[in-house]
């Protein structure tokens, strides 16, 4: 059970890690069966890497999280009374998992300002070695699972997150990127005043 729990707090610890394991192990498995085929059908083996090299795309706001920031104007946020509470319970009740998905599929994508005690902050060692933030919303004694929001913010706030202490109730702006059963995703966030 111990072990269970530990994968279960490293996921929550580390969601982007976790998706880009799945795509190189994705990536891999897709690899291995290209060559298979060609090893299977006699074919020469330089076939596959005779093939033109791939134009590296600019990354989009759906494939990297770390992409440019839509102009202000272009930003839709969600709307006064939607809350991180709210936005939670769209999970927490007795639904199965893809009708949760549903509910808050709405709300994936826009913008949102809100306000927190901050649990812990730190700014590297994830993914894309962005300063992030922890936000517990909510504490289950009886699982390692709680309600968390978790921003990940822009380089320049850095030094800003570097010097917030524990309990500090800051405002943030940022675009919701994913949500579970257990914490909501944030990305592209900035501090903003009162």
């Amino acid at each position: 059970m111990e072990f269970y729990s530990s994968i279960v707090e490293f996921i929550e610890q580390h969601p982007k890690t976790v998706d880009v394991l799945y795509a190189l192990g994705a990536a891999a498995v897709g690899g291995c069966a290209i060559l298979w085929k060609q090893l299977r059908t006699k074919e020469p083996q330089k076939k596959v890497f005779e093939q033109e090299p791939a134009t590296e795309q600019a990354p989009t706001a759906e494939r990297s999280p770390i992409a440019e920031q839509p102009a202000r104007q272009e930003r839709e946020f969600v709307g006064p009374n939607v809350t991180l509470d709210y936005l939670m319970d769209l999970y927490k009740t007795r639904q199965m998992t893809v009708e949760s998905e549903r509910l808050v599929r709405p709300y994936i994508g826009k913008w949102m300002t809100f306000s927190a005690a901050v649990d812990d902050a730190r700014v590297g060692g994830n993914t894309y070695s962005l300063p992030m933030v922890v936000f517990e919303l909510e504490h289950d004694e009886k699982s390692v699972l709680g309600r968390r929001a978790i921003p990940f913010f822009d380089r320049r706030y850095r030094g800003r997150v570097e010097t917030l202490m524990k309990g500090e109730i800051i405002n943030v702006r940022g675009y919701i990127d994913s949500m579970s059963i257990n914490y909501i995703q944030f990305d592209h966030c900035g501090i903003v005043d009162n």
